[in-house]
C-alpha cells in the first residue's frame, strides 16, 4: 500500500491498524515528513517525495491512498499494479468560496473535480464510487481565519496578518455584522479499480 501525502501519518495509522500489509508513505512538505516518520515508525516507510514523481517501480503497489493531496494519474496508473485500487479524497477546488471575498488573492484551482475521474478512466480504470459532498463551519473571530490561512499556506500565497490586514479588518466587521463567517467544506470521494 502507498500513502499519497501522508501529512503527519495520523490516517494512516488509523487504517493500518489491525491490518497486515507492507505499508509506504510520500509526503513531499518538510514539516510533516519527520512528524510522519516519527508516526509511523515500525508501520510504513515514509519518504519525501513528490506527488506528481513518485520514486518507485511500475505496478508494485496493490493499492494507492491519497487524502487531499494533488495526483497524478498517469504516475497512480504507472504504480498501481493490476489488478489495483486507488481511493482518494479530495479537497474541491470550490472549497471555502467565501473567503474570494475577502482575499482577492485566493489561489485558483484547476476544476480537478472532472479532470481527475475522466483521466482515469482514459487510462483503464473503472469507477465504482465518485461523490462530492459539502459540510459548513461558521467562525465567529477573524483570528482564527488568520490561523487557518497561516496553516494552509497554499490558500492564499504570501498570507500574513501584516500583508493581508485590511482583509482582515474587512472580515472582521462582516463577522461582527453577520454572527460571523459561514465557509463551505467541498470535499469528493473517487474510488477506482483496474
Amino acid at each position: 500500500m502507498l500513502d499519497i501525502g501522508t501529512e503527519g501519518g495520523e490516517v494512516l495509522t488509523q487504517i493500518l491498524h489491525g491490518n497486515d500489509c507492507q505499508a509506504v508513505a510520500i509526503e513531499e512538505w518538510h514539516v510533516n515528513a519527520p512528524v510522519a516518520a516519527a508516526t509511523l515508525r515500525g508501520r510504513a516507510a515514509v519518504v519525501r517525495a513528490a506527488w506528481h514523481q513518485l520514486p518507485f517501480c511500475s505496478e508494485v503497489f496493490d493499492v494507492l491512498l491519497s487524502r487531499h493531496t494533488a495526483i497524478a494519474p498517469d504516475e497512480i496508473a504507472r504504480v498501481l499494479s493490476q489488478p489495483g485500487r486507488f481511493i482518494t479524497q479530495q479537497v474541491g477546488p470550490d472549497n471555502w468560496p467565501e473567503l474570494s471575498e475577502f482575499f482577492r488573492d485566493r489561489t485558483v484551482y484547476a476544476d480537478h473535480y472532472r479532470e481527475y475521474p475522466d483521466r482515469l478512466e482514459a487510462l483503464g480504470f473503472s469507477i465504482s464510487r465518485y461523490e462530492k459532498y459539502e459540510r459548513r463551519g461558521r467562525y465567529t473571530n477573524p483570528a482564527h481565519i488568520a490561523y487557518l490561512l497561516t496553516a494552509c499556506v497554499w490558500e492564499v500565497p504570501g498570507f500574513s496578518v501584516a500583508t493581508h490586514f485590511a482583509a482582515l479588518t474587512a472580515l472582521a466587521r462582516h463577522m461582527e455584522n453577520h454572527d460571523g463567517l459561514v465557509l463551505t467544506y467541498t470535499n469528493y470521494l473517487i474510488d477506482a479499480s483496474r
